[in-house]
């Protein structure tokens, strides 16, 4: 069983913190630290949230959690809405972004090429297809700057894609 042999791993690891780097595997992580109140538990959220775990057992579940860290205030303010968290207990950790290696000085025409790129603007879409990540405000984006007369393309890949075109 999952949780058996994750309590058993905190144990032989002697570990004083564990970080849920997915959400719901509170499921299973919650269980096997009862009696273990010297062990932090430290939650890592993703996503943003779309409905309610306001509820009974979910308030169970989320009473274990000690901190809970995020990416951005609106994040934030989406599992302050969602979940059964306190304002103290979360902690934004923004994503950085390697400022020497994604700039414009180090763009790629072979990538540019490979995408059918050939000096019109270029978008990037990077992600899977999922209605969280955003490719439907790219689309009315795009509707926007058309109307307005600007030129661009937009692309959507996958980071291996780039790799090998680069």
């Amino acid at each position: 069983h999952a949780t058996a042999q994750i309590r058993r791993t905190i144990h032989e690891a002697s570990a004083k913190t564990v970080i849920l780097h997915q959400l719901p595997d509170i499921w299973l992580v919650k269980p096997a630290l009862r009696g273990m109140k010297d062990v932090r538990l430290i939650g890592f959220g993703h996503m943003f949230l779309s409905h309610s775990k306001k509820d009974f057992l979910h308030r169970r579940l989320y009473s274990r959690v000690d901190a809970l860290i995020c990416l951005t205030e609106s994040q934030k303010k989406n599992f302050l809405t969602h979940l059964p968290i306190r304002d103290e207990q979360i902690v934004i950790v923004p994503n950085g972004v390697d400022t020497a290696t994604y700039t414009p000085a180090n763009r790629s025409d072979s990538v540019r090429e490979s995408l059918g790129a050939h000096g019109e603007t270029l978008i990037g879409v990077i992600g899977r297809l999922d209605q969280l990540k955003g490719q439907l405000e790219t689309v009315e984006a795009a509707k926007i700057l058309r109307e307005k007369g600007l030129e661009f393309k937009i692309a959507q890949t996958e980071v291996k894609d780039l790799k090998k075109a680069s």
